[in-house]
């Protein structure tokens, strides 16, 4: 079940229940995310996480976030339109079958 965009914008974003990420961010150090680095994140929903990498890796480098959900991109496209964030490029892309 996906969520609708009014309930992600609520809860993900400045509705009051916006979650600390240090977790993530302590995850994403150890595991060696570094500015210099570009990265790629599958499922990357309405963008939580993709803000946690943008922020470690810099300005100079770029996220490539990738999500199944047109609705789910649009949802993150806006919120880093909003922020001013311009080191993450979103792409629509589903689970492939092969032949």
């Amino acid at each position: 079940m996906l969520l609708s965009k009014s309930t992600v914008m609520r809860f993900g974003q400045g509705g009051g229940m916006k979650r600390s990420n240090a977790a993530t961010e302590r995850l994403f150090k150890n595991a060696g995310i570094e500015a210099g680095m570009r990265v790629l994140e599958l499922g990357c929903g309405p963008g939580e996480v993709t803000e946690v990498l943008s922020e470690l890796i810099g300005a100079s480098e770029q996220v490539l976030a990738i999500d199944r959900s047109n609705e789910m991109l649009a949802i993150a496209q806006d919120r880093f339109r909003e922020s001013g964030i311009r080191n993450v490029r979103f792409t629509l892309r589903g689970p492939q079958r092969r032949p």
